[in-house]
């Protein structure tokens, strides 16, 4: 036998092998060094998400983006984060778009987030110019806009940012603070009167909700038959927010996905309670068009094993008494987990018998994420 004979794997089995290196850059860097039919897929990754948090990284992006041997580089940009550190001068989010604007051609999604941030935060607030969100508006290709662990000075930086992107369809504000109102002019199409021009298919609001000024006016602006999936968290029914946005909850028919996260802090002491008034408060005002309710647990980090299956007992309990109550028959419930890196997968069957009247109903999937061996 010839053992001398090089093994050559089919290109999908390399692509699939690159792809699940996926945010590890160093990984990557090896992979596109490998050989020439590996460098293609590896730069993909590479190039795909953009990070950037300093005017020096900034520039150095900018001469990639020129680079002569490279020219295809600026089509593979699809995602632009703009990473803010506590001292970062806010001048920064003004150059990083006045001098993109225009120069990647296939970006999809804009990330403005601020590193390092306790929540709720006592930083000075990022202020976004009306010439920054005129820049992020000339990208004519974004669909989906982030904000995430920001403190805004005013719901109008919010405004100007979601009316200048008409392709927009997914906006997610995690940890999102506004510290005031400001000035609602009629152009903002903010009034009552002019509601449900916001074409989201997916809407994501987590962090304490009377923290988000402006919320309510979100809400009643966004199109009833267009929005499909809406994510919040469990701090939702900590406050009396919620109660002004339920009369625009019952307008949404076209909802099929609610997604409700559960994020663990040990200086949160009414978790359990808060989590089951969030799921009876939203759940009991969303149409009968829902297909999924998930409860996710994926992004609660050195959480206690006890505490998810106290959590996911009591929402069972919530659940199946709103759903008999709104003959939600066609309604499936995911409970998403991570797994721990000690042992194996037992969360199925753990979580089947904290849940047992869904399990038997047969409307319970347990999806089980692999261990995080890095954060993406």
């Amino acid at each position: 036998m010839d053992t001398s004979t090089n093994v050559r794997f089919p290109q999908e089995i390399c692509d699939k092998f690159i792809d699940c290196s996926r945010g590890d850059m160093d990984t990557l860097r090896q992979c596109a060094l490998t050989c020439r039919s590996w460098f293609v897929r590896s730069r993909y990754h590479l190039y795909r998400t953009a990070v950037l948090g300093q005017h020096s990284q900034l520039s150095k992006f900018v001469r990639i983006l020129r680079s002569k041997p490279s020219p295809d580089i600026p089509t593979l940009v699809e995602e632009l984060v703009l990473a803010l550190e506590p001292e970062t001068p806010t001048t920064f989010v003004d150059s990083a778009c006045v001098i993109l604007a225009r120069r990647l051609p296939r970006l999809h999604r804009i990330t403005l987030v601020r590193q390092r941030m306790s929540y709720p935060s006592t930083q000075p607030a990022v202020r976004l110019s009306i010439r920054t969100t005129c820049c992020i508006a000339t990208f004519a290709t974004v669909t989906r806009v982030a904000f995430v662990d920001l403190v805004l000075a005013s719901f109008n930086e919010v405004i100007r940012v979601i009316t200048g992107l008409p392709n927009l369809s997914v906006l997610e504000c995690r940890r999102l603070q506004i510290e005031r109102l400001g000035v609602i002019s009629v152009a903002s199409r903010m009034d009552p009167e002019d509601s449900g021009w916001l074409n989201l298919r997916t809407l994501v609001v987590t962090g304490p909700w009377d923290q988000f000024l402006g919320l309510s006016m979100l809400f009643g602006a966004v199109n009833g038959n267009m929005l499909e999936h809406l994510s919040v968290d469990s701090y939702a029914g900590a406050n009396d927010v919620v109660h002004d946005t339920t009369p625009f909850l019952r307008q949404w028919s076209a909802l099929e996905t609610l997604t409700i996260e559960h994020h663990y802090s040990p200086s949160w002491p009414n978790a359990t309670d808060d989590m089951q008034m969030t799921v009876e408060t939203i759940l009991g005002e969303i149409p009968c068009s829902l297909r999924t309710v998930c409860i996710d647990f994926t992004h609660s980090i050195n959480i206690d094993d006890q505490h998810i299956l106290s959590i996911a007992r009591i929402t069972s309990r919530s659940l199946d008494e709103l759903f008999l109550r709104m003959n939600l028959r066609m309604t499936a419930v995911e409970v998403c987990v991570t797994d721990r890196v000690d042992r194996a997968s037992w969360w199925r069957e753990e979580l089947k018998d904290a849940l047992p009247r869904l399990y038997e109903r047969g409307i319970l999937n347990v999806v089980v994420d692999p261990p995080r061996t890095y954060i993406d």
